[in-house]
């Protein structure tokens, strides 16, 4: 079984778990590892998913690509941990 987006994006991030990537400080670390990825190598679901995930925006799209692209230059939601 192949893995999730998310889940890629966050082991290349260094994060323990999936949740600590909202929480990764240089988030451009993160969009380098995205524009890394293939976008044909993840369901365009999980590529929506992520855009939700990261920038909190319900957005989404009609191709892998074009969520890839939103995702590289999207503000992610910024979260400090308590």
């Amino acid at each position: 079984m192949e893995k999730e987006l998310l889940l890629v994006l966050s082991e290349k991030a260094g994060c323990m778990y999936l949740s600590d990537l909202k929480y990764v400080a240089d988030k451009s670390r993160i969009k380098s590892e995205l524009e890394q990825l293939p976008p044909q190598d993840f369901p365009l679901e999980q590529w929506n998913d992520a855009v939700k995930y990261l920038t909190g925006q319900g957005k989404t799209f009609d191709s892998a690509i074009d969520a890839k692209e939103f995702l590289i230059k999207a503000e992610f939601i910024k979260l400090q941990r308590t």
